[in-house]
């Protein structure tokens, strides 16, 4: 299902796959850990995934436009289609629409004016 280019059945499996995760998997993690759900304790989810369950290589920084985190990875296209739906829905829960760019070995989640 992963190799190659996406037709579109394939693609809408896995955004609705991302979706239902990103919707109830972080908040289950945040809260056992932290005990609220908000944008520091999201962005400390995904550190966690990158360290323990290494999906990504994560990095940090603030420049004049936000806090930007960009999440770096050799499985290709399909999982970065994954992980921009599943961090959508993930902030979603808090009423929060990061900007998201893609391409086939990163993602790149800018939080404007944080």
């Amino acid at each position: 299902m992963f190799r190659g280019l996406l037709d579109a059945t394939d693609s809408d499996k896995i955004i609705e796959l991302a979706k239902t995760a990103g919707s109830s998997i972080p908040q289950a993690f945040v809260t056992a850990k932290s005990g609220k759900m908000d944008v520091d304790s999201l962005l400390d989810h995904l550190r966690t995934l990158s360290l323990y369950a290494h999906l990504y290589e994560y990095s940090e920084n603030l420049n004049p436009q936000g806090q930007v985190a960009t999440l770096v990875h050799d499985f290709g296209l399909n999982w970065s289609i994954f992980l921009v739906h599943y961090i959508t829905a993930m902030f979603e829960q808090i009423g929060v629409s990061p900007k998201l760019e893609m391409s086939d070995r990163s993602v790149i989640l800018t939080l404007l004016g944080k």
